[in-house]
């Protein structure tokens, strides 16, 4: 998902925050999950259109701050990597 906010942290990437205002209709991915570039992580809902956000590179997940059918804003953490 281009858009996405990324919470880096030198060269290596922490979060990422939500590229725009929405309720998280699908959590695709659990803590501890081993990523791939391009893998699906959450699903958001705004204006009746589904946006998938994904890993930015490969990781691993460490948290969701978030949870399904709740509603988020553009820009905090809606997942965070090891």
């Amino acid at each position: 998902m281009t858009g996405c906010i990324r919470i880096q942290s030198s060269t290596r990437i922490r979060g990422l925050g939500s590229p725009a205002p929405g309720i998280v209709i699908k959590i695709g991915a659990q803590i501890g999950q081993r990523l791939q570039s391009g893998d699906v992580l959450l699903a958001l809902e705004a204006m009746k259109t589904e946006t998938n956000v994904t890993a930015p590179a490969a990781g691993k997940i460490a948290a969701f701050p978030v949870s399904k059918g709740e509603s988020v804003q553009a820009g905090p953490a809606v997942v965070e990597f090891e």
